[in-house]
Parts: structure tokens; sequence; C-alpha cells
């Protein structure tokens, strides 16, 4: 029941029947025209959502766009984690992926290398770019021999 799902997820009934509204969270288990059973899953779900909204500062449209990964079969699981990590990153679910616009900064590939990551373009790749210029920018050393603490290379 819908107040039950609402005290064990510890979130108020107004915003599940938003959360559902957007498309969110999934419709319960129907057992009479107007009552419906949520399980374990959708307690879940609204977890993820707080995450996302309270934490990450995420927008509907973008922890939309995670969840209908999340739910699509057809979608591999790292799909669903670029848009989580670019969402943890700062990025909206548009800038996960796909290619950058501009130069990259030649440190990203040899950090890749250097942990033996695949070279693929992602929204946190990007976020890294920007970081390292951000940091030129303001004047802070970015030193080759200082990418990773308590390494000596």
């Amino acid at each position: 029941m819908l107040h039950a799902l609402a005290e064990v997820s510890n979130t108020t009934t107004a915003s599940i029947k938003f959360y559902r509204r957007e498309g969110l969270l999934p419709a319960g288990t129907r057992l009479t025209a107007t009552r419906q059973d949520y399980d374990h899953g959708h307690v879940e779900c609204l977890q993820l959502i707080w995450v996302r909204r309270e934490e990450a500062g995420a927008t509907i449209p973008d922890i939309r766009a995670l969840v209908t990964v999340i739910d699509d079969p057809r979608r591999p699981l790292v799909d669903a984690l670029e848009i989580a990590q670019a969402l943890a990153a700062g990025l909206s679910s548009a800038e996960a992926g796909g290619p950058s616009e501009r130069r990259e900064d030649p440190m990203i590939r040899d950090l890749l290398t250097q942990l033996g990551w695949p070279d693929v373009a992602s929204g946190p790749r990007r976020a890294l770019g920007e970081l390292l210029e951000g940091m030129r920018a303001a004047g802070s050393p970015v030193d080759r021999g200082r990418r990773r603490p308590g390494t000596s290379s």
C-alpha cells in the first residue's frame, strides 16, 4: 500500500505520487481499482531517486534517463553506470558519453593507460579534461608525476 511504502522508504506519499507521474517509479501490483501493492524493488527505486536528487543534485529528466536505461532489458548495465557516474560528477545525463568537442589533454589518455582502463569517450572523461583545464587556468600545478596519490611515478 502507498502509505506503507512511504513509511518504509521515508518518503512522502505526495513525492511517491509525483515520481509515479514523472515515470521514475513503476506502478505497484494492482489489488483493487484504488489500491496497489509495492515491493522491495520500489523501495530501492525510491532510494536511487533520493540519492540522485539529494546527493548528486540531479534533475527529474536526468533521473528519468537513468531509470529508463535501468528498466530496459536490451540496454547493457554499463550504459546505466555511465549515466550514474556522469550525474555523480555533476554532469547531466545528456553529457554522458559522446565525443568530446575540444582537444583532449594528453594526460587523460596517459592516465587511462597507466590504470589499465578502456580508452573510450565518456562524460566523466570530459569532466576530467575540464577539471585539468580549470586547474591550469587557476594557476594550480598539474604535474604528470603526481597523477595518483601514493605512487612514485
